[in-house]
Formats: structure tokens, sequence, C-alpha cells
């Protein structure tokens, strides 16, 4: 343990702010049940560490409560425990030296705290009994430096990805129901429309849901995080969706909130930023994700100026994105792209292996999506 500090210490550059040393097992329990009292708000993230499945068997009301709060629970230990809903469990190789094998607790929202116990009993009893059985011996430490609480949430999210990676439900979910929803920073209310129609798509369809937020394209700027301690090592780096817990160390609480309201009506909810702009940066994701439908806000049928010029009309999407296209209007009311009237000149689509289509007749000025009248020309 003192070894695990020391080298936090120099990586990340200066001395440990409010950690505390435990010894007594007692302590640590206490600290356990405060942290676990602490964290019933939709949309946080804990790590726990067992250290044997059957641990999790003897705790299983406590984490099945705290699950259908919207709480993840990400647990860690070896065999295979009974199940417990919607606890996300990671089975280790028996390791009485890794962290990730210890008894622990970690969680970065509401607020950053950290409990981890390190077992120095001798081989033969570790993990077995009560943590309060006098034949085991501890040494522990409690911290809120988030720099500290963030390295460690950030090596268990890694363990976790590696050893056991995220299913988007209970079981695995078919490719077909998987939905990419388009959503933004809370700005744009036609977003907020289309997240509402997607989230009840995905509840009456039984789909997983990938918010995709378009608020962070950009042609410059990456929006995942770098350096020491994140991306470059344990953090999201734009390869699995994102958390809850992520999208808060990310800067995107307002992301968290809304994958946080997709699990509290019960659907199955990641985000993913946006790389890039436009078509071809949801096509990319749509790729990765093996999306199949993309649902996105009817606005994208009447397109500005800028958004002409720079590619980003529907037709531009339709011929980029391999997904079939819904679009929402602001009553969150339901059309497919195909029934909507493009406005601006005629743009043949050609699917690559397609035969060359057919002379399409002049469109309209305007789009009409269902519940809208139809504009006067």
């Amino acid at each position: 343990m003192a070894e695990l500090l020391a080298r936090a210490q120099q990586e990340l550059g200066g001395p440990l702010l409010g950690t505390k040393f435990l010894y007594d097992a007692r302590q640590m329990f206490a600290a356990t049940r405060e942290i676990e009292r602490s964290v019933s708000e939709p949309g946080t993230t804990l790590y726990v560490g067992f250290q044997r499945a059957e641990k999790l068997d003897g705790e299983a009301r406590i984490y099945r409560d705290l699950t259908r709060q919207g709480v993840e629970v990400i647990a860690f230990g070896t065999g295979a425990p009974a199940e417990v809903s919607r606890v996300r469990w990671v089975r280790l190789p028996e390791n009485h030296e890794a962290l990730a094998n210890q008894w622990f607790l970690v969680t970065e929202t509401p607020e950053p705290i950290a409990f981890v116990g390190f077992e120095t009993s001798p081989p033969d009893r570790i993990g077995e009994g009560g943590a309060t059985d006098p034949s085991r011996t501890w040494a522990g430490f409690v911290t809120d430096d988030p720099r500290l609480v963030g390295a460690i949430a950030g090596y268990l999210q890694g363990v976790s990805d590696r050893e056991a990676p995220p299913a988007l439900d209970d079981h695995d979910v078919a490719r077909s129901t998987m939905l990419l929803v388009a959503t933004d920073d809370g700005v744009d209310p036609a977003y907020a429309a289309c997240r509402r129609a997607g989230l009840e798509v995905a509840r009456r369809e039984g789909a997983a849901v990938v918010l995709y937020d378009r608020s962070s394209e950009s042609y410059l700027v990456d929006p995942y995080e770098s350096g020491p301690w994140t991306s470059q090592n344990h953090g999201p780096a734009g390869k699995t969706l994102l958390t809850p817990n992520e999208l808060v160390r990310l800067g995107r609480r307002y992301l968290a909130d809304q994958v946080a309201e997709g699990r509290a009506q019960g659907l199955q909810v990641g985000a993913w930023l946006a790389r890039g702009t436009g078509p071809a940066a949801m096509a990319d994701a749509c790729e990765r994700l093996q999306v199949q439908r993309a649902i996105l806000p009817g606005k994208l049928a009447r397109p500005s100026l800028r958004d002409r010029v720079l590619g980003r009309t529907l037709a531009d999407f339709q011929a980029r994105v391999p997904a079939k296209i819904t679009l929402v209007n602001d009553d969150s009311v339901l059309a497919q792209s195909d029934q909507i009237d493009l406005p601006g000149p005629p743009v043949p689509i050609r699917r690559p292996g397609s035969a060359e289509p057919p002379a399409m007749q002049p469109s309209r000025a305007s789009a009409t999506l269902p519940g809208q009248p139809p504009r006067m020309r």
C-alpha cells in the first residue's frame, strides 16, 4: 500500500491531500457503508471490490437497490456470483497483490472518494470469512484527493473494459436494436425533442441507445481528454461508449444527466462524443458501434445556407451514414427520411452496388414533417 501511494504521489505531481490510513476493519466497514449511502444519485458509477463472488451475494440487496436508483455498479472479484440485477461483474484471476483484487469502494460523483483496503492476512485466510474476523488483518486508506480518486477509477475502468467488456444489457443485445439518437448540450429544443422520441422508440422496441452528442463536433478540438491518467493510459479514448462517470470527468455533466435520464427509465444507454463534424463523424460512430438506425431532428430536412455549403444536409447524411434514418419534428413525431421532401435541388443518392438512380422530379422548396402544416409558397 505504501509503495502504491508513494508512486501515485510522484506521478500525480505533489503531496496527496485528504488521505487517511486505516488499519481497523471496523473503521473500514463503516467507511464502505458511508460511501454506499452517498451514491444514490442516478448517473453515478461505483467501483466495488469484493475479493470473492460470494461476498457480493451477501450484499445483493444493497447493490440491487443502488442499481434500481440508476447507479452503475461495477464489481470485481474471483468466481461467479448469483445473478444480481444490472451489477456488472468483472471476474478476476486469483492475485493477492493486484489492486483490483482488494476490498474497495471508489466513486467520483457526487464527490470524489475512494476507500481501499489491502488484506495482509496469511495466504490461507485471504478472502475467507467476514472482514472483521480477528484472523484477518488489513492496511488501507480513504482519500478525497480528486487526482488520486480519478487515477484509481481510471485504472479500475480499464481493468473492467479489458476483463469484462460492457454489454448493453443483462444479455447480448441484437445488433439490429442499436439506436443512435442525436442530442446536444441542451441549447437547441429540436435535439431535446429528438432525444425524447428516441428514448420512447428504445423503450417500445427494447433497443439499446447511444446518445450521440453533436455539440462536441469540431474541426480542430478532440473532445476526449489527454495526458497522465487519462485517455493515454486508462481514461476514455473514443473507442467505447461513455458512462456517466466518464462524462463528468470529461466536463460533460449535461450528457451524463441525459444518460442517467434514459437509464432511470430502465433503458440501456451510453454516450458518444462526435469526433470531427457532420455526416463523416456520424458515419464513423455508426460503423464503430454497429448502429442500425439513427434518429435525427427534422431540422436536417430544412438546412441553413451554412449547412448546405458545409455538406450537412439530410441528403448528405443519407449518403454517408450506414444506418436507416428516422426524423423527429419539434413535437417528437417520427417520420422516415425517405418520406420527407428535401429542399433545394434534387440530389440523387447512389449507394455502392446499386443501379443508377432514376431521374428525380424537382422537389418542393420546403420540407413537411408529420404534425406540421405545409408552408405557403
